[in-house]
């Protein structure tokens, strides 16, 4: 099956939102103003608010904090502000309840924390990219696809890549003929979004196959799929030294460095999960969780010390009372 068959026989491709088709007309014009941005996206006042809370986030860690739409874009311009409100109205668009077996909020909470892991990222490898947030968090948006399309089928799909312990993408390459990061870039493609947001989607699972053009920007937001996996996976460990082995490997980062990008992935997280109205649950820095895991490892050392002194004592205890 491909992609075009799916869509044309069973798959209905969401439209995109009219506050997103404004916007991309209005930037893609060759006489694009700041002034015609500010007011489209100031005439969404919900959508204006949460724009400027992320704005003001320690994730753009500004000098001063920006009051309104227009300061914003004079301190961090049009495209960056373009695509922090694209990525609220379509998330917002795509959003909705809980299919069966699947929790519409962790995939959000994870996709935000994509695309907060591959701005900082793009950032901390001297590859600034004004799509990075937008990239990142729309990356997986073909799983709701998918999901939608068929709940039970996409049951059955995550039960078999747990088991298999392989990823997702290779049993959805077995039930469809290709993967929801194909699927999502092509529903970016008819809405209308740069090749600078659709390559580094389609590509983010299989970096190596992507063209030499589009390599930085796809290894970045690949990246930013592992950072995430470390605060929504399950394999925690495992995933942290892979994280810091391509990290050192592909961008030349000391382990101190890595530490401090994973940890401001989550400091970063918790502060932008407001704004699209999530939960953080108990998500901390990973240096937190290793506080926390070796505090538990010392009590549980020395809960096993004080239980040794009680045996040797009860021991000497009866030896006194046989003597």
């Amino acid at each position: 099956m491909t992609i075009e068959g799916l869509i044309s026989n069973r798959l209905r491709l969401p439209s995109p939102p009219a506050i997103a088709v404004r916007i991309l007309e209005a930037v893609q014009k060759d006489d694009a103003s700041m002034a015609e941005l500010a007011d489209i996206i100031s005439s969404d006042p919900a959508l204006a608010a949460r724009l400027l809370k992320v704005a003001n986030s320690g994730m753009y860690a500004l000098r001063y904090p920006v009051a309104s739409i227009d300061k914003a874009l004079t301190v961090l311009g049009v495209n960056v502000l373009k695509n922090i409100a694209l990525s609220f109205v379509i998330s917002e668009e795509l959003r909705g309840g809980d299919g069966v077996d699947f929790d519409i909020d962790y995939f959000w909470r994870r996709a935000v924390t994509m695309a907060v892991a591959s701005e900082l990222t793009a950032k901390i490898v001297g590859q600034p990219n004004d799509e990075a947030f937008v990239t990142g968090l729309l990356a997986d948006v073909g799983i709701l696809l998918l999901q939608r399309n068929d709940p039970v089928l996409y049951r059955e799909i995550l039960a078999e890549h747990a088991r298999r312990n392989v990823c997702v993408t290779v049993v959805e390459k077995e039930r469809f003929g290709f993967d929801h990061a194909e699927l999502t870039a092509t529903l970016l493609e008819r809405w209308g979004l740069p090749d600078t947001v659709v390559a580094p989607v389609r590509y983010h699972h299989c970096p190596q196959e992507s063209p030499q053009k589009n390599r930085e920007a796809v290894e970045v937001v690949h990246m930013a799929d592992q950072l995430s996996a470390i605060y929504h996976g399950t394999d925690l460990g495992r995933t942290v030294e892979r994280v810091q082995g391509l990290m050192t490997s592909r961008f030349g980062l000391s382990g101190p460095a890595v530490t401090m990008l994973v940890d401001s992935v989550a400091e970063k997280a918790r502060e932008v999960f407001a704004s699209f109205d999530l939960d953080p649950g108990d998500m901390i820095p990973y240096s937190q969780m290793l506080e926390l895991a070796n505090q538990e490892l010392a009590e549980i050392h020395l809960s096993s010390e004080h239980l040794v002194v009680e045996l040797k004592q009860a021991r000497e205890r009866s030896d006194r009372l046989a003597g």
